[in-house]
């Protein structure tokens, strides 16, 4: 019996024009190598689905949004969902509704082509909860990679070469996010603050999966320069090299620390 791999891959280093937002160098390469990579190594009783790339302009928030909700909601309960994120990470003002789940008043965010744009807005980390949780109704085996920073550090300055966009201090209002009319995941969402020791939306209930992120919540997420020449990210140039050198067969604990030892090895500041 054939096991299904779908992926959803989103590389961007150039966002719209007029979003204001920093451009990147390697995040585009970051997807090729990876789906280079699932096309050459994905055999036997595995098939690896068309993956859905979206790549800069393509990389839409209606787009992504749609990748998760039309295509990764394919796989069942013997299939791979894997969400690749390659590009900014970022923050922006919380609703009011939220600000018992953030405490100091910022969501943590993927950042779009259009995001920064007038009448659009980022992905916040409540929203791919969200998108997750509908993955997971068929119980398929999910995993997220994201290549980008998840840092609580957007009034700093930021470095050149680091995948931190500014924060986005524009308001915004509860209506624009995806689960707005989704009666039953609000009602858990606005009742969190009930739960004891439930903080911020990082305890919000989610759909099963497996996370390999790039560093941690305090820390950039650094572009490096690849042996071929080409600028990567470091965390997924080292995630590759792993998967090379030890032909895939480790468990995703052991790649961790394999990853980690290797960054810790050539990148500063960023486990």
């Amino acid at each position: 019996m054939s096991h299904n791999i779908y992926a959803l891959l989103v590389g961007i280093d150039n966002y719209a024009p007029n979003s204001q937002t920093p451009s990147l160098k390697g995040c585009e390469n970051d997807i090729r190598a990876i789906e280079t990579y699932l096309q050459n190594q994905i055999a036997g009783e595995w098939t690896l689905r068309q993956p859905k790339r979206l790549l800069n302009q393509e990389a839409t928030r209606q787009a992504i949004i749609e990748g998760f909700q039309q295509y990764l909601t394919q796989a069942d309960s013997e299939d791979i969902a894997l969400f690749y994120y390659s590009g900014h990470g970022g923050q922006e003002k919380a609703p009011p509704e939220f600000w018992h789940l953030e405490p100091d008043g910022l969501d943590e965010t993927l950042v779009c082509y259009d995001s920064r744009t007038p009448g659009n807005h980022d992905l916040a980390d409540k929203e791919l909860r969200y998108l997750l949780a509908q993955v997971a109704k068929k119980k398929p085996r999910i995993i997220v990679i994201l290549d980008c920073c998840h840092s609580g550090s957007g009034t700093r300055n930021i470095p050149q070469g680091v995948r931190l966009a500014p924060e986005d201090t524009r308001e915004r209002d509860l209506s624009s996010f995806v689960f707005a009319k989704d009666a039953t995941f609000n009602s858990v969402l606005f009742t969190s603050s009930e739960v004891p020791g439930k903080k911020t939306g990082l305890e919000l209930p989610k759909g099963k999966h497996i996370l390999l992120a790039a560093c941690r919540d305090f820390q950039y997420a650094r572009e490096f320069p690849g042996d071929d020449g080409e600028t990567r990210g470091a965390f997924s140039y080292f995630l590759l090299k792993s998967l090379e050198n030890t032909n895939g067969s480790l468990s995703y604990l052991d790649l961790a620390r394999n990853i980690e030892a290797l960054i810790k090895g050539n990148v500063r500041d960023q486990v």
